[in-house]
This record gives structure tokens, C-alpha cells and sequence, in this order.
């Protein structure tokens, strides 16, 4: 098998493609956003409209599932710090939340607190899922082991 070349968009662009396929939420949309707004410098004037339209139709995307106004980490290490049941749950769901938007520290905090058999996965107390917290709520949920 060939090595790919350095700076081969079509072999990154059909990656990224793939990528999307897979559910990836987030940085495919941004690289390919990317790549497509790169390779308008070398397209002819008459096509650039429709690659431009393209490149605006990732970033948006890249916009619209991004979290720019909250810091689930820092939180959750706030809620983890109160010492409490309910703080440790929250932060457990924040940090899971953050390993799911792929934040690598949110996937080590995660995966520190159930290697170390603090948390179970099994459902949690309903009273946790006020309907403040409810949009922070993965789809399966974590109680603390007592």
C-alpha cells in the first residue's frame, strides 16, 4: 500500500467523509469546512459561489453544535468538589457529556471515576434530572456506589 502524500485533500476529504458516516459530531465538519474553503483559491470564478455555499454549510454546522458559553469541565470539577452524593453525580454527567462532545479531559475524569469503581452505570436518582440539569442528562446515567 502507498503512503499518502502530504497535503492530499482528496484522500483527507473522502477520511473526513467517512468520518461524518460514523457519527463523527463535531471536527469532521470542521475539517471539511476547512478544506473546502482552502480549495476555492484554486477553483475557477464561476464555482466558487457553490464552494463557498458548501463551506459556509460546515461551518454552520461547526457553529451550531459547538458549546461556546459553558465549561462543562470546570463545572463538573466544581460540582465534584462539594463532596456531595448529588455534586459527584453532576459532575459525573457533565464530564461524560464533555467525553461525548470530545474533550479528552472530560473522557479522563470519566474514565478515572468508573475505573476506580466509584460510580456504577446503572440509573441514578430521578430527583437529580431537574428540568435545568435535564439537557446536560446523557442517554444512560451514573449513581455514585455507596
Amino acid at each position: 500500500m502507498q503512503r499518502p502524500e502530504r497535503g492530499d485533500l482528496k484522500l483527507a476529504s473522502s477520511a473526513f467523509e467517512t468520518a461524518l458516516r460514523h457519527g463523527s459530531p463535531f471536527e469532521a465538519y470542521y475539517y471539511l469546512a476547512d478544506l473546502q474553503a482552502a480549495q476555492m483559491k484554486n477553483m475557477p470564478t464561476p464555482l466558487k459561489p457553490g464552494a463557498c455555499s458548501i463551506a459556509a454549510a460546515f461551518f454552520k454546522v461547526v457553529a451550531e453544535r459547538g458549546s461556546w458559553d459553558e465549561d462543562l469541565i470546570r463545572e463538573g470539577e466544581e460540582a465534584w468538589e462539594t463532596g456531595t452524593s448529588t455534586g459527584k453525580q453532576l459532575a459525573m454527567l457533565k464530564w461524560w457529556i464533555s467525553a461525548e462532545r470530545g474533550f479528552e479531559i472530560g473522557q479522563n475524569n470519566l474514565a478515572f471515576i468508573l475505573d476506580q469503581g466509584m460510580f456504577s452505570p446503572i440509573p441514578f436518582i430521578p430527583r437529580l434530572l431537574t428540568p435545568s440539569r435535564q439537557k446536560y442528562a446523557p442517554p444512560h446515567r451514573l449513581i455514585a456506589v455507596e
